[in-house]
């Protein structure tokens, strides 16, 4: 009788899965909410690929704009799987929403401990960094992205910290020749990704190739 109560729950669980599912993919979030409610039980909270569905909830809330409820989404699905770098990533992206930004950087980095080159979380700390006016550690974060990146953050962020990056630089140099190119190089609309671009290829530290270039 315990062993068919059990499957009964669990049938139940991975049946409202499987819907949650399909919802993610048309990005219904009201359905996908609704769904990951009727899924978890008492013998039933983590999908068949060790995912918590309390984190889909998350997902959903987040993207709707109900940021505390998706908080405490996310901290359920941490403690039931405290080393998944997508909950964790989400949750400190929840953290850095409403202000708490020492929270968010600690998880963030917590995220690289377990994946160095996880891209969403280096773009997502860049930003923090960016936003706390640590331009050096934003610049640090973004340089360890693949400069073949296709995300859209990267694209948009990149640009932003590189011309920070580069006001660091010159602030740093007595050189007026130096000052007075990089200064032109910025003044070039998409002139210093290009040359970022560029010492990447080439294997050159970025400040070196700036100052050294003809």
């Amino acid at each position: 009788m315990f062993s068919v109560i059990v499957s009964l729950y669990r049938y139940s669980g991975e049946y409202h899965t499987n819907k949650l599912y399909n919802a993610h993919k048309t990005a219904n979030w009201d359905k996908m909410i609704d769904e990951a409610d009727k899924a978890i039980n008492c013998c039933y909270r983590m999908d068949p690929m060790s995912v918590p569905v309390e984190w889909y909830k998350g997902v959903a809330l987040f993207t709707t704009g109900y940021i505390p409820q998706a908080t405490r989404s996310f901290e359920f699905a941490c403690r039931i799987n405290p080393f998944n770098i997508h909950i964790l990533n989400n949750l400190a992206s929840c953290y850095e929403k409403t202000g708490e930004h020492k929270k968010a950087e600690e998880l963030y980095l917590k995220v690289l401990s377990i994946s160095s080159s996880f891209e969403e979380t280096l773009l997502n700390l860049s930003a923090v960094y960016y936003n706390s006016c640590e331009f050096d550690k934003a610049y640090k974060m973004i340089d360890k992205c693949d400069i073949g990146s296709a995300d859209s953050k990267y694209q948009s962020f990149l640009p932003v910290i590189l011309d920070a990056k580069v006001d660091l630089i010159i602030a740093d140099r007595n050189d007026t020749d130096v000052i007075n190119k990089l200064t032109r190089y910025k003044n070039k609309k998409g002139e210093i990704v290009k040359l970022y671009f560029e010492s990447k290829r080439k294997h050159i530290n970025f400040e070196e190739y700036l100052v050294n270039i003809k």
